[in-house]
């Protein structure tokens, strides 16, 4: 359940639901720490952060996590 919570808090599953066509799955956005946040780009719907092609918003979606 540990999974879930987080990355339902840090991520923006939420919106990727919404239009999953059009935004990219992001799991958090990279702090500006010595130059990190660099790693951030537009995942769309106004949102920035690391894209990620794991597939862990589609396996959520299938289980029903809406």
């Amino acid at each position: 359940s540990g999974k879930y919570f987080r990355g339902a808090r840090f991520s923006n599953y939420e919106a990727w639901l919404s239009d999953p066509t059009h935004i990219r799955p992001s799991a958090h956005v990279v702090w500006p720490v010595v130059g990190q946040e660099i790693l951030n780009g537009d995942v769309g719907g106004g949102f920035q952060g690391i894209q990620i092609s794991s597939g862990f918003f589609w396996i959520w979606r299938v289980s029903g996590i809406t």
